[in-house]
Parts: structure tokens; sequence; C-alpha cells
């Protein structure tokens, strides 16, 4: 594994997330970005969440093969900037076809239509 320095790291995530939308998020800004829109609006207001029936549901799994030998030639702020555009593509998709992104985790990515 290649060896770093934490400020390095702190940079990186400076430069990537204070310039673009800074790092502190509303209360509001959380809803919309953990539940889809119309349940954001709903919690926001005060109001009880009814369970929906959808007859077609596709739920879309992915996750990098070979990810941790992979990791394992990058320095950490390369599989930072990997992650951030691969799942970049995958967020713009997601808005572009309205297609509502459940989770990201280390290399896994979650979303359901």
């Amino acid at each position: 594994v290649g060896s770093f320095q934490v400020s390095e790291v702190d940079d990186w995530m400076t430069n990537h997330f204070v310039g673009k939308k800074g790092l502190r998020k509303s209360s509001t800004q959380l809803l919309y970005d953990v539940f889809p829109p119309h349940i954001a609006r709903t919690l926001k207001a005060g109001l009880k969440v009814e369970p929906e029936h959808h007859p077609c549901v596709t739920i879309f799994f992915s996750d990098i093969v070979g990810f941790t030998d992979i990791s394992t030639t990058l320095t950490p702020v390369e599989v930072m900037v990997m992650l951030d555009r691969l799942y970049g593509n995958f967020d713009a998709l997601a808005i572009k076809h309205e297609i509502f992104k459940v989770e990201t985790i280390g290399d896994a990515y979650m979303a359901v239509a």
C-alpha cells in the first residue's frame, strides 16, 4: 500500500468539496441527499410518509471487480479520485434518467428506478 501524508488527503478534500459545495450541509439538503425529492418534501413538512406501491422496480448494484488489488497499487488520493470520477458519472446519469441513488459505500454503488 502506498504511503501518504494526511495533509495530502486534507488538501484533496478541501479542493474537491469546499470549492464546489462546502463541507457543511443544511438539514434540508441532507434530507434531499438521502431521500427522493417527494419524500424529502413530505418529511420537511412534518408529515407521515405513506408506503408506495410500484408495479415495476429496477435495483442497480455496482461493485468494482478487483478493487482491493487495484487500490493496493494506488495512493489513497488516487483511489479517491478514481471513485469520485466513476461515481460522479453514475450520479450524472442517475440525474439525467431520474434514477434515485440509494448509497455508495467504498467501491459499491446502489440505485433504484
